[in-house]
C-alpha cells in the first residue's frame, strides 16, 4: 500500500528563485535571488541594485513583454510568478550623450 500522506505535502515550496536579466548594459546578465513569496519586490530590487552597485532610483523592472513597472509592493504570488521567474532591470531614464 502507498505510504500515508502527511498533511503538507503537497503545499508549494516555502521560496523561489527570481532572476533580474540585466538589460542596462545589454549584457543579458541574470542575477538570482531565493525569496519568499510573500517577499516584497522592493527587497529584492534593493539587494540587486546593492550588487550592481548602482543607485535603486536609477533602475527600472519589468516583466518580460510586459507595459508596466513592478511595483515596489507587489509580490511574487501578487504578480504571479513561478519559480526562476525572470525580471528585466533597465535605467530609469535613458539619457542622450552629449557627443
Amino acid at each position: 500500500s502507498a505510504p500515508a500522506k502527511r498533511p503538507g505535502d503537497d503545499a508549494p515550496p516555502a521560496t523561489l528563485h527570481v532572476r533580474i536579466r540585466d538589460r542596462v548594459d545589454a549584457v543579458g546578465e541574470e542575477t538570482y535571488f531565493k525569496v519568499k513569496w510573500s517577499t516584497r519586490m522592493d527587497r529584492v530590487f534593493q539587494a540587486y541594485a546593492a550588487r550592481k552597485r548602482t543607485p535603486i532610483g536609477e533602475l527600472r523592472f519589468r516583466l518580460p513583454g510586459g507595459d508596466r513597472d513592478v511595483e515596489a509592493h507587489e509580490t511574487s504570488t501578487s504578480l504571479g510568478l513561478e519559480d526562476l521567474a525572470l525580471i528585466d532591470c533597465f535605467r530609469a531614464a535613458a539619457t542622450d550623450e552629449v557627443e
